[in-house]
């Protein structure tokens, strides 16, 4: 379904557009609209602009958050490692459940839905204790402790970073602006083959603006390397295999020229109503 719907939103409502002022009879306005003209491109303009701007403010913030989370992961596991060697095997195995749990949801809701993975990380960490302190292990007990505070604070502010800013009353007027500049100018056809190709290219331009709006702010820009990438420097660093889920491979979220050549897939029983997966090595 939804390559389906990325079909449909990526091809052929562009190729659509382009065609329209080709096929629709040519037609002229009973009003004065070249005022309109000046003005709806400007509204839109500035707008879309805006929520470009915010979004994309909010997005890279997203990534740094995401990639502080990460390296704070790594950094987590090599001082429970260097502090208390046996138990660090726990916290190696938390931070995999979380991280392949956290894959099962988008980044505007998976602080919400790992809790139940997140507290055994938190858990395994109280439990790192050296039995023969030296003083090294000594030195970065606290700092340990540190970073697992550091954690609780970058799930939070992702939480309150990662939501959409674009609510559904801003695109019914984006889309209405949009829409209205598109009408407005397949009134300025005069057969023309240059115009209708200049008419064409220019809907595309105004519809695409509102698609990448649509993936900065769904978070969906750079899908790939956000989400299921970066992450895959964290398994190596607590030595697990690389993990991704079926799904994102097949739909072509993950490019399969960045798979290793061993990993793990998650392969969902009964999507979407269950989550309850079965994890099978590859390679």
């Amino acid at each position: 379904m939804k390559e389906r719907w990325r079909f449909v939103f990526k091809i052929l409502i562009p190729v659509v557009l382009f065609l329209l002022p080709f096929f629709l009879p040519l037609f002229e306005y009973g009003f004065n609209f070249e005022a309109l003209l000046l003005v709806t491109p400007i509204a839109f303009a500035v707008l879309a602009g805006f929520f470009i701007a915010t979004a994309t403010t909010n997005y890279l913030n997203l990534q740094t958050l995401v990639a502080e989370e990460d390296a704070t992961l790594i950094s987590v596991y090599n001082l429970s490692k260097l502090i208390d060697p046996e138990r660090a095997e726990r916290v190696a195995e938390a931070i995999d459940q979380y991280l392949m749990k956290a894959f099962d949801f988008q980044f505007s809701e998976y602080t919400d839905f790992t809790i139940t993975e997140f507290d055994p990380i938190i858990e395994s960490i109280d439990a790192i204790q050296p039995v023969s302190p030296t003083p090294v292990q000594e030195a970065v007990l606290p700092y340990l402790h540190e970073l697992k505070s550091g954690l609780f604070k970058t799930r939070q502010i992702i939480t309150l970073t990662a939501p959409r800013i674009v609510l559904g009353s801003h695109w019914f007027i984006l889309g209405t602006l949009a829409a209205a500049n598109v009408v407005l100018l397949f009134g300025l056809r005069n057969g023309s083959l240059i115009l209708n190709v200049v008419l064409g290219l220019t809907s595309i331009a105004m519809y695409l603006v509102l698609v990448i709006l649509y993936e900065i702010d769904g978070d969906l820009f750079q899908e790939e390397n956000m989400a299921y990438l970066n992450s895959q420097k964290v398994f190596r660093a607590i030595g697990r295999l690389s993990y991704f889920p079926a799904d994102a491979i097949k739909q072509g979220r993950v490019q399969k020229k960045h798979l290793p050549s061993r990993y793990r897939i998650g392969i969902y029983k009964n999507f979407p109503k269950s989550l309850e997966k079965e994890v099978k090595i590859v390679g």
